[in-house]
């Protein structure tokens, strides 16, 4: 039997299963969105942009976009996608945040300098302004996973690229995912440099085997 919370999905017995979006749906959910913000929140943690308390996502400048290459802020090169990257420049020019529950406007603080996301409050000092940033990011995201009910959360937001990347390049190398995953070239060539992080292949494999 399953149950579902929050958007994740659980078995009677405790084992867990996230809920994966895939590159379409992913898509149709972007488009409901009402602020370039919130579709560069989302659509850029789906792609890999992340980092600790999302400091690569808040710290982004379109100035570090080459073709569909970007340099983040942690040294990392990184591919995006054409969405993603003409709502990055829209994002740039965007004014003012929409807050859609209670239809209300906020003015952005920062000027347009190039950075892609957009403040509403400074804080003092740049600990302060980053743990700032890192919640406004959280709460942003959920409150459009609350508001439009996206059956997703933040992490499964992030797996679910992840997961659609690997499958993506299994293909285009003509293997399946777990030959993908374990020729090293691929892995540090690919998805390691594109997501940033180090795995358990197997126990990888395993919990997302319905996917595969």
């Amino acid at each position: 039997m399953l149950y579902c919370v929050r958007g994740e999905i659980f078995f009677c017995g405790g084992k867990y299963m996230p809920r994966i979006v895939f590159r379409e749906e992913m898509e149709s959910i972007i488009y409901k969105l009402p602020n370039y913000l919130d579709k560069y929140l989302f659509l850029s943690i789906y792609e890999g942009i992340k980092g600790k308390e999302y400091c690569e996502v808040v710290q982004a400048n379109i100035n570090n976009v080459s073709g569909n290459e970007m340099k983040l802020s942690t040294g990392r090169i990184v591919q995006i996608s054409d969405l993603l990257k003409d709502i990055m420049n829209k994002c740039c020019e965007e004014e003012k945040y929409h807050h859609i529950k209670r239809n209300e406007y906020t003015w952005y603080l920062n000027e347009n300098n190039g950075d892609i996301y957009r403040r509403f409050e400074i804080g003092q000092g740049a600990t302060e302004q980053s743990v700032r940033d890192a919640f406004r990011v959280y709460k942003l995201i959920e409150r459009n996973i609350s508001y439009f009910h996206i059956d997703m959360t933040i992490s499964s937001l992030y797996d679910s690229g992840k997961l659609n990347y690997i499958i993506t390049k299994a293909k285009e190398h003509e293997a399946t995912p777990e030959e993908y995953l374990y020729i090293s070239k691929y892995y540090n060539d690919e998805v390691k440099k594109q997501y940033g992080d180090i795995f358990n292949k197997k126990a990888y494999l395993e919990k997302y085997k319905e996917y595969l």
